[in-house]
């Protein structure tokens, strides 16, 4: 969902010459899309091509130097605060930036072609670019058989180009679960930070009475019949 196109953006425009230097193309032009939780994207227009920019949260809330904040009310969305809490707490530990760009510069070199191609990667400035492929995106409400399928071959591309050696090198995701203890780990932990979030009580009463009477009573079921 594109929120913001052309020259009105002041957090694009700060970094203008920053993503031209970083290119080595002259950005001429921008279209904002919709923030997700961890990052502000761009399309970026320029002289040479297109480029997808991803500007990533500082993991600390004290650093600004070009760097945007994960406190900075900008970007922050009350229903995900107690997410970006948790974020906080995980990027001492890891950087989503790095994993992404890292992850996805790995596939390229091994000949998978059905990403966008990773140029350039400033943890720094917690920018990436990326080559832009043009798409739509998906409602839940639309998603058939087919789109299915089709995500289920493009997961099998992938781990069929990796050689095992590479593989073997890979860790494993923050929330990778290999059993159902971790499965229902995981559940929970995402189930207490979303009724623990600040303000849900008054801001957000019907998620929270869907977490209490329809989501817990239906995971302590599908756990206990899979005990």
């Amino acid at each position: 969902m594109i929120i913001s196109s052309g020259h009105n953006d002041p957090f694009f425009l700060k970094y203008q010459n920053i993503l031209s230097g970083l290119s080595g193309d002259k950005i001429k032009d921008f279209t904002r899309f919709q923030q997700g939780a961890n990052s502000r994207v761009y399309r970026l227009t320029g002289e040479k091509e297109n480029y997808l920019a991803k500007f990533y949260p500082s993991t600390s809330p004290d650093v600004t130097s070009g760097r945007y904040r994960v406190s900075d009310n900008s970007l922050k969305n009350p229903a995900l605060d107690a997410g970006s809490l948790h974020s906080h707490q995980a990027g001492k530990q890891r950087s989503r930036q790095k994993n992404e760009y890292s992850s996805l510069r790995l596939l390229w070199q091994n000949g998978v072609r059905i990403i966008p191609r990773p140029i350039i990667s400033d943890e720094k400035k917690g920018i990436a670019l990326y080559e832009f492929i043009a798409g739509t995106r998906y409602k839940y409400s639309r998603l058939s058989r087919k789109e299915i399928d089709e995500l289920v071959s493009v997961l099998t591309v992938i781990n069929n180009s990796l050689p095992d050696k590479v593989k073997s090198k890979i860790p494993q995701a923050s929330e990778a679960c290999f059993s159902l203890f971790q499965i229902e780990k995981v559940l929970d932990d995402r189930y207490h930070q979303l009724m623990d979030t600040p303000n849900a009580k008054s801001l957000y009463p019907d998620m929270k009475k869907m977490l209490r009477e329809r989501f817990l009573p239906l995971q302590k079921e599908l756990m206990g019949k899979s005990a």
